[in-house]
């Protein structure tokens, strides 16, 4: 076939796309037009089930082809052809779209974002944490059994020494924050929002960096815990069973949480030219006047490291972190039969 020919049928099939297009185009507008007069007589023109933007008929296959034609469309032509085809429905679909504010802290320390995590709860498993909102940078997390603010006070107090004491902290309005907010206005004063607290949209950070953690830590302990629970290998009201089940996992999960913190602490952010958080927080605090850059300007009472539970004595032979072959399972059936034969 000549390359006349081949250049025909390109053209013709090029046709035929553009006015599929043409026409759903057009079959959208008219459809945001006849909205618009009904919504001004107070009527609707959709049921529950059809809420929303108005369906795009192009099919895959009229895509596929355009694509497999060599044919691509920068994103500021459809846009100018929209605005040409269809300009009241880019005015109303420009109106409903979400204001997104950019997030702005300067430099490291100047807030923390704070918070628990509740995924493993079923089991008495909670995650508490905070994230320097300047580099993103995690200064601690841990999984505890309690979700008490005397908890939640001593972890941050562990990292006030190794971080320094953040100017500002923003958490939501958990009771599990008291402390910490007593804390905070007691060595930053109660003026200047020494700690803030408000929705959970504005706690951005720590809420974002959760749904890594769930997906990362969390899942695999959570399926494991359901599977245990779906075959009757554990059985969550019994107080022997959560005893066994803390003593078994909670190392384990600590142990998935630090290399964790270590692995996103480490990770390049592609929008910080791909520094990682921890460098972005080294280099910021280098950056600050040196009377800024004291870590250690406030002392906070000397911690013990957070212990997490006094364990029976007839647990401690066990070893819950060495691998028994079936994800601890092997270990928590020992657990048990220690707990109930010396019960």
């Amino acid at each position: 076939m000549s390359s006349n020919a081949q250049q025909n049928i390109a053209e013709r099939t090029l046709c035929i796309l553009l006015e599929g297009i043409f026409e759903s185009l057009t079959e959208m507008s008219a459809e945001i037009t006849l909205q618009i007069e009904a919504t001004a007589r107070g009527e609707g023109t959709h049921s529950a089930s059809q809420r929303g933007r108005p369906r795009y008929d192009i099919s895959a296959v009229q895509l596929t082809d355009m694509r497999d034609l060599g044919f691509r469309v920068q994103r500021w032509r459809v846009r100018e052809r929209l605005r040409t085809a269809d300009p009241v429905g880019q005015a109303l679909r420009r109106r409903r779209a979400i204001q997104r504010r950019v997030y702005n802290v300067t430099v490291p320390n100047q807030v923390w974002h704070i918070d628990t995590n509740l995924k493993l709860n079923p089991w008495g498993f909670v995650y508490h944490g905070g994230i320097d909102g300047y580099s993103r940078c995690i200064t601690y997390l841990r999984c505890c059994t309690d979700n008490r603010a005397s908890t939640a006070l001593q972890l941050f107090q562990g990292v006030v020494d190794l971080f320094g004491l953040p100017h500002h902290v923003r958490s939501d309005a958990g009771r599990e924050n008291i402390y910490i907010a007593r804390f905070m206005i007691e060595n930053r004063g109660a003026s200047g929002g020494s700690f803030m607290v408000g929705r959970i949209v504005h706690n951005q950070r720590i809420e974002r960096f959760w749904g890594d953690l769930n997906r990362v830590v969390s899942a695999y302990h959570k399926d494991l815990f359901l599977f245990m629970e779906n075959v009757a290998i554990l059985d969550s009201t019994d107080p022997v069973h959560i005893l066994a089940l803390h003593y078994v996992f909670l190392p384990r999960i600590n142990r998935s949480v630090d290399e964790f913190v270590i692995q996103w602490n480490h990770h390049s952010l592609r929008t910080m030219e791909s520094h990682s958080p921890l460098q972005l927080w080294t280099v910021g605090m280098l950056l600050l006047p040196e009377d800024q850059r004291l870590l250690n300007d406030v002392h906070a009472q000397q911690q013990q490291p957070y212990d997490h539970n006094q364990w029976n004595a007839e647990l401690l032979p066990i070893n819950p972190l060495i691998d028994d072959g079936n994800h601890g399972i092997e270990l928590f059936f020992t657990a048990c039969h220690l707990l109930q034969i010396n019960n």
